[in-house]
């Protein structure tokens, strides 16, 4: 027999997918067998693509990929001891693990115990018998098979600590309900040394995070002219294929969905949210993603690294963290030195509004979980800000955040300006409001050196910021962190941003701009390249110690 298995990679597809069938007992719809074929088709080609499926709900999503991976860890295995010199095969010639997760471990369960069941039937016992394989463990969050060939189940709940692992294929159940956060820091490393696939399923959701973000880039690749790896199934196309299903075989199994999805109807209505994300798969209007993924990474700086300096105007915001947040400190170099003005305002509009600065937020503390007022956190804050030549420090003040603010008052003196933020509805739209002004108007950057990147508290600050959801609530914009999620690095730099405003209107003297080639200006084909003196006045405002009104 040859050691290189001489079909072509399509045609070993359909056969593990007709042995996948023959396993489990259940012959696919049309819609689960393309879906199972693309996985089928990744693992083999050792592709490393990230696969994404929008399912109806109840259409069959969990049992295609539960009898897709108990099919996959008794085959894959067999076929790399037959053909041990076929490049697509060998790679799991010695094992080949699957990882299930979902955002609770009751969801993570629902495949798990299809394939458990599975492992229990006459029928696969028989044919992992004729592969010469048995089952060495069956438990109740692992199948580990005498190939070497194992599946697990895990929460990927925000809180749960998953444990390292490697495994050659990965499962996201409800991946709309998974943070981008902990896909990125927990789960994804586990495919990093075989290059594994990720597979994403789940339905539309209220909130636009990775998993979204994850099939916008497959749409965008194909689009391209590259490979299929997004898939729809919304409830049309399933009562349309189960239909056709009971025209052939007369099973009144087919006509069970269709029964079901008329009581959805009936229940809530077709322009129903709940309907329209649950099987129209339409996500939901009014939230949407408040940080423009692109915009952000460009606004990184590779050459700036963060740490302690003393050079420039610094600001700083500090959020304080409560029960299961972390406190946040971000620190934040104004450049006063280069003023942006925009000469194309409307008439009678407020003269500090044309006056701009850049800023760049140059370094992060995190002090370890909520702030507990203990000396030791006090302690680390004020050193933390006796390394950098901060002038103001806006810290949030709402609710244990109040006693907080007084005692850092106290213990700064008059060496820096502490600013209270009381947030509300209607102040944390202004603070947004602003922040992603800056960010947007690509005045704002952040350290992102090699060094940084590195960190923890980088990876922190921005999956934060590309997990953030914008929506509107009593008139108000409302940027949060999506159920379960962290929002305290957008917080802090937000508050530091504030800080940057305040220094901008209130504290900085009277300034003349002298308009010529030598300084920056809103970009504007209409500029005037002659020089003109502009008085920039600040007005005798002034924030008295702690207060800002």
């Amino acid at each position: 027999m040859s050691a290189v298995c001489p079909l072509k990679t399509r045609d070993i597809v359909e056969r593990i997918l007709l042995f996948i069938e023959q396993f489990s007992g259940v012959h696919f719809y049309t819609y689960q067998s393309s879906f199972a074929r693309r996985i089928i088709e990744s693992v083999l080609e050792n592709d490393g693509e990230t696969i994404t499926g929008l399912w109806s709900r109840q259409s069959g999503k969990t049992e295609a990929v539960a009898n897709t991976c108990a099919g996959l860890i008794c085959i894959i295995p067999a076929l790399a001891k037959a053909f041990p010199e076929d490049p697509r095969l060998m790679l799991y010639a010695r094992t080949f693990s699957i990882g299930i997760f979902a955002p609770i471990e009751e969801q993570a369960d629902l495949p798990f115990i299809r394939i458990r069941h599975l492992f229990l039937s006459d029928r696969c016992l028989e044919i992992l018998s004729e592969l010469d394989t048995r089952v060495i463990v069956n438990r109740t969050d692992r199948v580990h098979l005498s190939n070497g060939a194992s599946v697990t189940a895990s929460s990927a709940s925000p809180d749960t600590k998953i444990e390292g692992g490697t495994h050659n294929l990965i499962i996201l159940e409800e991946a709309q309900q998974i943070l981008r956060s902990k896909f990125e820091k927990d789960i994804k490393p586990m495919a990093a040394a075989t290059n594994g696939t990720f597979v994403k399923i789940g339905t539309a959701w209220l909130s636009r995070g990775g998993f979204h973000n994850s099939i916008q880039e497959n749409i965008e690749v194909q689009k391209a002219g590259g490979k299929r790896s997004h898939f729809e199934f919304p409830y049309d196309i399933v009562l349309a294929e189960k239909k056709r299903a009971f025209e052939k075989d007369k099973n009144p199994f087919h006509n069970g969905y269709a029964k079901f999805v008329n009581k959805e109807l009936n229940k809530y209505g077709p322009d129903s949210e709940e309907f329209k994300m649950n099987f129209r798969l339409l996500w939901h209007e009014s939230r949407v993603i408040a940080i423009n993924k692109t915009l952000f990474c460009a606004a990184a700086r590779d050459e700036l690294e963060a740490g302690p300096s003393l050079s420039g105007l610094q600001v700083a915001g500090l959020d304080i963290g409560k029960v299961h947040d972390s406190t946040i400190l971000t620190i934040m170099r104004v450049d006063m030195d280069n003023p942006i003005v925009n000469k194309f305002t409307l008439p009678g509009a407020d003269e500090d509004k044309q006056v701009y600065y850049q800023k760049a937020i140059i370094d992060w503390c995190e002090l370890g979980g909520p702030f507990e007022g203990n000396t030791g956190q006090y302690q680390m804050l004020v050193e933390r800000l006796g390394q950098f030549n901060i002038k103001v420090l806006c810290i949030d003040a709402t609710s244990i955040g109040d006693p907080v603010y007084e005692r850092i008052t106290e213990l700064l003196g008059d060496s820096i300006v502490c600013i209270p933020f009381h947030f509300s509805s209607k102040t944390k739209s202004e603070l947004y409001k602003y922040y992603l002004q800056e960010l947007n108007a690509r005045r704002l950057f952040y350290a992102a050196g090699p060094r940084t990147r590195e960190t923890g508290y980088f990876k922190n600050f921005q999956n934060e910021h590309f997990d953030l959801d914008r929506f509107e609530r009593s008139g108000y914009t409302v940027c949060a962190a999506p159920e379960g999620g962290h929002d305290d690095y957008p917080d802090s730099a937000a508050l530091a941003c504030w800080a940057a405003k305040i220094v901008n209107d209130v504290l900085m003297p009277d300034i003349i701009v002298t308009k010529s080639d030598n300084f920056k200006k809103q970009t504007s084909t209409r500029s005037n390249s002659s020089e003109q003196e502009i008085t920039v006045s600040r007005g005798s405002r002034y924030a008295s110690k702690g207060r800002y009104a």
